[in-house]
């Protein structure tokens, strides 16, 4: 199966079964075919390949028959259904593709056209739902030139240590979100506090420490986002058990939290801040290690901690 990119407007191979000994013949066919169907939106019948006057001097050598049914819906051809090399059998005893068997696969095209736009839908609304948390994130950044960016890269270190667990792209997705909306609770804080040069009074600390649970609170009747909530409510627990707003430890605090915490710790060491200014990568990476089985799970400080390491080696 082909399906048109709306961008390239070009088809793109998307699915098969049973293709592996013919994929790269059957790729180069279809490349002709698939201009004609884009064209004309007819199916395309052909028992002998090698006769095609078009097809002929393309190179094949294991597709001997093709039907090519168009993919439409809303009138507008949206890709190309490929059946190759018919089988004889007590069912079907011919070894051309019939009228009968174009009109039963036809009509299934339509059903296949509808699931395809659909899932096209679903796949731009998901796309739209990111961009909505990534503006939101950089809306944040954005309230303090100090932290611009913090969010993206705090997402980025924490995709790193997911992949190097072996984490799967779903997972990965879904600690990226959580990792880009973690401070989204801060929203809820005066830029005076966030900004402040000086030292923060005991009042003015637990009001910024108070930005997790501002955070979850955000998420929490939106049902996309709920989800989203350990990493944003539980990024500043500690491993022994010390850290807010639950006292949680060790295992207790989700895995994508516990991952956040240190990317979000790591990233704030570099980091230029009001106060201070960012420090080098080295020491950054000593004092995650210090923090090794009391600030952070140890696994995790292991893990990220070597692959920098080999990183700034290079």
């Amino acid at each position: 199966m082909y399906i048109l990119d709306d961008e390239t407007k070009d088809y793109a191979y998307t699915a098969s079964t049973d293709l592996d000994r013919i994929k790269v013949d059957s790729q180069r066919i279809a490349g002709v075919v698939n201009k004609w169907i884009q064209s004309d939106a007819k199916p395309v019948w052909i028992d002998n390949v090698s006769r095609h006057p078009d097809l002929s001097l393309i190179e094949n050598n294991s597709v001997r028959s093709i039907l090519a049914v168009p993919l439409i819906t809303k009138k507008r051809t949206i890709g190309t259904l490929y059946f190759y090399n018919k089988h004889v059998s007590k069912i079907s005893p011919f070894p051309e593709f019939t009228s009968e068997e174009l009109r039963l696969i036809s009509s299934l095209t339509h059903q296949i056209s509808v699931a395809v736009e659909n899932h096209k839908l679903y796949t731009d609304i998901h796309n739209i739902f990111l961009d909505y948390i990534k503006s939101i994130a950089a809306a944040l950044d954005a309230r303090d030139e100090y932290t611009h960016g913090h969010s993206k890269r705090v997402a980025e270190i924490s995709v790193g240590i997911g992949k190097e667990l072996g984490l799967s792209e779903g997972e990965l997705e879904f600690l990226e979100l959580s990792a880009i909306i973690h401070d989204i609770g801060k929203i809820g804080i005066s830029e005076s506090i966030l900004n402040k040069p000086e030292q923060l009074t005991d009042e003015e600390f637990n009001i910024i420490q108070s930005h997790v649970v501002k955070g979850s609170k955000i998420l929490e009747p939106m049902s996309r986002l709920r989800a989203l909530m350990p990493g944003v409510r539980n990024h500043h627990e500690r491993y022994d058990g010390k850290g807010y707003p639950d006292g949680l430890k060790g295992d207790e605090i989700h895995l994508v939290a516990r991952i956040i915490s240190l990317a979000d710790t790591y990233d704030a060491i570099v980091s230029n801040r009001i106060y201070r200014k960012g420090m080098l990568a080295e020491v950054a990476l000593k004092e995650i290690k210090k923090g090794a089985g009391t600030q952070f799970d140890p696994k995790l400080v292991m893990i990220f901690t070597d692959s920098m390491e080999k990183i700034l080696k290079q």
